[in-house]
């Protein structure tokens, strides 16, 4: 590859933002390196604005084994290079993740300094700074619709009274703080973040992407996270889960019996019981469970966060959910597991994967003692 031949970008995306909101940072270049994709931001000029009072946030993402070839790309445009000789001084670069055996490298490639940013640091501040700075459509992604076999209206008393538990009273659903934090990468993290957006509490979730990728090769053959989307959009769960009649037969009585009898409800539930061998299972709608799998094992967590916290708000970061069908099944999960109206309220960011970039651009690691506040 040509040094200054672009990498193969798997996310590319951009926001313009007041200069002002940038003003006292030492740094325009940070890097967030995971243990698949490495995320990276940088600052540009807007060349649109004659007033010269607007930057542009340039996010993009490259697999990890492009992560050199991204450094000399960056290096190699116009406007690094003027950035470095008007804004930076001694130039620094900020990263966070597992960037340290790229510090040398980085360092003769950027001619700057380079500062690591503790990664639980940059995931907290760089979800506040999003929130709290960016305009809606720039900071999360649309509302999606759940599917409509999952749109229920439920009016049996008993799951009305069930459902009246969810609720969080006393809770300021307007306020963008508190809220909880979801991180899923490679990895996954729950935190807590108070009124100031400081991290108050943190909880652990060990179903993360490489679990998932991992279960998805043994059980359909491929590790690729494109991939298993692309099969799950084509999959049916219904040919391997168990619906909801199927679980109620035996009791018409249930509340259950409400809900729609062909919603998929029990993942895998027809390999449990002898209906499906592995073998008769399509990849497509093994995928399709899985995934879904996934987002409803997240959602019961959160819920008891979120009902122990009495934080009804929860914004996600990561690039689990850039994929509209991970949106769509984790609003299917919500919709079975808690129809409770007003209280729980979810936002998808809309850069999520760049949270550890954003985070290591605006914070040092002095943040630390007041932005990690444990409970």
């Amino acid at each position: 590859m040509e040094m200054s031949s672009a990498p193969k970008f798997v996310f590319k995306d951009s926001v313009k933002v007041p200069k002002s909101l940038l003003e006292g940072l030492p740094c325009r270049l940070s890097f967030d390196n995971g243990a698949t994709l490495s995320k990276i931001l940088y600052v540009t000029s807007d060349s649109t604005d004659s007033s010269n009072s607007a930057a542009v946030l340039n996010f993009v993402t490259v697999a990890k084994s492009d992560f050199q070839a991204a450094m000399r790309w960056i290096a190699k445009q116009p406007d690094c290079q003027q950035r470095e000789r008007q804004h930076l001084g001694d130039s620094l670069v900020k990263m966070t993740g597992v960037n340290f055996a790229y510090q040398d490298l980085m360092k003769e490639t950027f001619n700057a300094n380079c500062e690591h940013v503790i990664e639980l640091l940059t995931q907290v501040r760089g979800c506040h700074w999003m929130v709290t700075n960016l305009p809606d459509e720039q900071a999360f992604l649309p509302a999606m619709e759940p599917d409509p076999l999952f749109q229920l209206k439920l009016d049996n008393p008993l799951m009305a009274n069930i459902m009246e538990k969810f609720k969080i009273d006393g809770a300021d659903t307007a306020a963008q703080f508190p809220a909880i934090l979801v991180c899923l990468g490679s990895g996954s993290m729950i935190s807590v973040l108070d009124a100031e957006g400081k991290m108050s509490s943190f909880h652990f979730c060990l179903f993360g992407g490489k679990t998932l990728q991992g279960m998805a090769r043994l059980m359909i053959g491929t590790s690729s996270y494109d991939e298993l989307m692309a099969l799950a959009e084509k999959g049916d769960r219904a040919n391997v889960d168990l619906l909801v009649r199927e679980v109620i037969a035996s009791d018409p009585a249930s509340p259950y019996g409400q809900f729609n009898g062909d919603i998929p409800m029990m993942h895998f539930g027809k390999a449990a019981e002898d209906r499906l061998s592995r073998d008769g299972a399509r990849k497509e709608d093994v995928a399709r469970s899985l995934v879904s799998l996934f987002c409803a094992n997240l959602l019961g967590s959160l819920i008891s966060i979120s009902t122990l916290t009495k934080v009804p708000k929860v914004y996600f970061g990561g690039n689990f959910f850039l994929n509209p069908l991970a949106r769509r099944e984790f609003e299917n999960a919500k919709c079975l597991l808690m129809q409770m109206g007003a209280g729980f309220q979810h936002r998808f960011l809309r850069n999520a994967g760049h949270l550890g970039a954003v985070g290591a651009l605006v914070a040092t690691n002095a943040d630390a003692g007041a932005y990690l506040k444990f409970a």
